[in-house]
């Protein structure tokens, strides 16, 4: 007696072979990946510059009130002993120096935080695509670290220099070579942030060169705005005077390092994808 051939339940789903469902997860992680690479980097690392000029700003004000004048004032043994002339300037240097250490502090402390906000934002955008939480972590954490250090560093050498330079003969010469100095040197270490956050480093040269190119844009837009928008206040200094000056500046600074450095690093296709033997 023959046995009867078995029967396939039409009920029950087919069953897939391995090659094939892991070919289906490889088409699914690619097409996550063509979905994250449509939005060019740039358009995140520009809201990531506008919330990082909004840090900037609100930490600046908050350092800003906390060095005063009359702390880094340094009066003679024999001031009280001076006349009235000699006092009057003597008193006019002794204020001229007092402002120049509380700016040199001021600065310090605010670029400090500008280059650490904005490095560390760049820094945890730069691998969006790829999603990888270490990345973003070393990006913004060592991006962070160097953008501090840099502004802080380069402040504490360049405002000295200003106050020794700056006279009214100069007009705003000195002051953009300042703010060229310190602004650009955060808008590299941002760019190095967003390189090594991208872990390309094809694309490490082109961040940090339009982050530094990116940051003497927005210096010398800073500088024309502040003449036009501020006439009457004193933004002709390393840090400004008024809260509204010190905003644009982070805002100046910060967006267009991160626009520019967006633009250099963004990766071109040199050709068409290649396709998958079917």
């Amino acid at each position: 007696m023959n046995a009867e051939p078995s029967q396939s339940n039409p009920s029950s789903p087919p069953t897939e072979s391995p090659g094939a469902q892991t070919e289906d997860m490889g088409t699914k992680t690619a097409a996550a990946t063509r979905g994250a690479a449509r939005v060019p980097i740039w358009l995140p690392l520009l809201g990531g510059g506008l919330v990082a000029a909004l840090l900037a700003w609100a930490g600046g004000e908050a350092i800003y009130p906390t060095f005063h004048l009359e702390d880094e004032a340094v009066y003679p043994a024999n001031y009280k002993t001076l006349g009235g002339y000699q006092k009057e300037a003597m008193d006019s240097r002794i204020q001229a120096l007092a402002r120049g250490a509380a700016d040199r502090k001021r600065a310090a402390a605010s670029y400090a935080w500008l280059g650490f906000v904005l490095a560390a934002s760049l820094g945890w955008i730069g691998n969006r695509a790829a999603s990888s939480t270490r990345s973003r972590i070393i990006g913004a954490v060592a991006g962070g670290a160097v953008g501090a250090a840099t502004g802080a560093a380069v402040s504490w050498i360049a405002v000295p220099l200003f106050y020794r330079y700056q006279d009214p003969d100069s007009g705003l010469l000195v002051l953009f070579l300042t703010h060229a100095a310190i602004f650009g040197s955060v808008g590299a270490a941002s760019g190095l942030a967003l390189g090594l956050g991208m872990e390309d480093r094809s694309r490490l040269g082109p961040a940090i060169l339009g982050g530094c190119l990116g940051a003497l844009i927005g210096t010398m837009a800073l500088e024309a705005s502040n003449s036009l928008a501020f006439p009457l206040m004193r933004t002709f200094e390393p840090i400004a005077s008024q809260g509204a000056a010190r905003g644009l500046s982070y805002a100046c600074v910060a967006v267009s390092t991160a626009l520019s450095s967006g633009l250099a690093a963004e990766r071109r296709q040199s050709g068409p994808t290649p396709r998958r033997p079917g």
